[in-house]
């Protein structure tokens, strides 16, 4: 399960957004991801054991290790990362950073030459 690669992935989180959802593995840890919405913000969360159907055959302990965070999350309601539990989930306290582009060098001219000001 060690691959640097994102892979389609099944999850619970945001099931009403009909776009797939990926997963990157590191170790027996995941970092799964998704859009909040068709035209919303892409979401991320780390998982201390990621879940798929193809991963149990070549190694079934991953989904006692899942099922285990599953129902730690339900009894402390945090998020079961590989670093330890995190309040942040995407119906408690999610931590949401509005998206700013990168301004470059080209941009502050054109700015300064048209005098540009925002709104």
């Amino acid at each position: 399960m060690n691959s640097s690669e994102a892979k389609p992935r099944f999850s619970s989180h945001y099931k009403q957004v009909p776009l797939q959802q990926y997963g990157i593995d590191f170790l027996d840890h995941q970092l799964l991801f998704g859009k909040t919405a068709l035209d919303g913000s892409t979401w991320f969360q780390m998982e201390a054991h990621g879940f798929q159907m193809r991963d149990v055959y070549q190694d079934p302990d991953l989904a006692v290790y899942h099922g285990q965070d599953f129902l730690k999350y339900r009894v402390h309601k945090m998020n079961v990362g590989p670093f330890g539990f995190s309040p942040h989930t995407e119906t408690s306290d999610p931590i949401i950073r509005p998206y700013r582009p990168k301004q470059t060098r080209n941009d502050k001219l054109v700015r300064r030459r048209f005098k540009y000001k925002p709104f």
